[in-house]
C-alpha cells in the first residue's frame, strides 16, 4: 500500500515538473520597426516605449532619424543587418542612451 502511494506521489510530482517545463517563462514578444507594410510602429522609440522587459525590437532596413532612450531591459536587433539598418540621431552627439536599472 505504501509502495503504491509512493509511486502514485512521484507519478504526480513528475506530471508538476513536466507542465512547469512546457510552460512558457515570459511573455515576452517580438516587436516590429519599419518603414515598410506590415510593421507595427515606424519609430525605435515608439517601439521602445510600448515595450516591456525582455521584449525584442526588431528593426527593418532604412535610416531612423532620432534620438532613443533605452531604460529598460531589451534586445533592439536589425532584421536586415547591420550593413542596411541605421540610426542617425539628428543633430544630437550621440543617437543612443542606456540606461541600467
Amino acid at each position: 500500500m505504501i509502495e503504491s502511494n509512493l509511486k502514485r506521489l512521484i507519478g504526480m510530482f513528475i506530471v508538476v515538473l513536466a507542465l512547469l517545463a512546457l510552460s512558457p517563462v515570459s511573455d515576452a514578444r517580438t516587436i516590429t520597426v519599419g518603414h515598410t507594410a506590415g510593421a507595427e510602429y515606424w519609430n525605435i522609440q515608439d517601439a521602445i516605449t510600448a515595450s516591456e522587459d525582455r521584449d525584442a525590437i526588431q528593426v527593418g532596413y532604412g535610416t531612423y532619424s532620432e534620438h532613443i532612450v533605452i531604460n529598460k531591459s531589451l534586445i533592439v536587433k536589425s532584421r536586415d543587418g547591420t550593413g542596411r539598418t541605421f540610426i542617425d540621431g539628428p543633430g544630437k552627439w550621440r543617437c543612443c542612451q542606456y540606461y541600467v536599472g
